[in-house]
């Protein structure tokens, strides 16, 4: 995702960038994004939030609970005034969803793509970039940028530090909605067409829909 999304960039704003893949192709796994105006912002400027729209969601309210009462502790308004006075929408998509729309992006825009590509090093040579790969393939460039993931072979080259857990743990999950589930039970429920936040001392669920 971080690819992609400095690959676009930085070809909106004149470089020509390759962008090259561990996998052998193209793809995404997760759950769902929500994306702040700081963020759907982005996307405007780069010509690709309408394809966002198309595909996620817009809240019509952020609510905030108590998880033990029920009690609605604060709501946001998301549409009308928020949208103008921030300048972009408030969305939530899927990961997967926003990793195609930024990859159909650096297509459209010219970045060079190439998948199964293992980078093992970079050096700087004559002020230069190098990356080498598994294959044999050197990459020169005035700029390499890693953004291999929490995994990365190198992030070592510039930094020693290892991954510290939060011990937080998310569990996540769908509730099926069909024409039989009562609109009033949904509504009560989850808020609909709201993004909600449930809170207690040590817990915190959240729900949309």
């Amino acid at each position: 995702m971080a690819g992609l999304a400095g690959a676009l960039a930085l070809r909106e704003n004149g470089a020509n960038v390759t962008l090259v893949e561990r996998a052998p192709e193209f793809g995404e796994v997760g759950a769902g994004l929500q994306m702040a105006p700081n963020a759907s912002r982005v996307l405007k400027r780069w010509g690709l939030l309408e394809k966002a729209l198309e595909i996620g969601v817009q809240p019509k309210h952020l609510v905030f609970r108590d998880a033990v009462s029920g009690e609605e502790l604060t709501r946001q308004t998301l549409n009308g005034e928020f949208t103008d006075r921030y300048g972009a929408p408030y969305v939530v998509i899927h990961r997967s969803d926003l990793h195609r729309v930024l990859l159909e992006g650096c297509e459209a825009a010219g970045v060079t793509l190439v998948n199964d590509v293992m980078v093992e090093s970079v050096e700087t040579v004559n002020g230069r970039g190098v990356a080498h790969t598994a294959a044999g393939v050197d990459y020169e460039a005035d700029v390499v940028i890693g953004a291999d993931g929490l995994k990365s072979t190198l992030r070592p080259l510039v930094a020693n530090d290892e991954p510290v857990s939060s011990a937080y743990v998310a569990y996540r999950g769908t509730v099926p909605i069909t024409e039989d589930t009562p609109r009033l039970t949904l509504r009560t429920s989850l808020s609909t067409s709201a993004r909600t936040a449930t809170w207690s001392s040590t817990r915190c669920a959240r729900a949309s829909c």
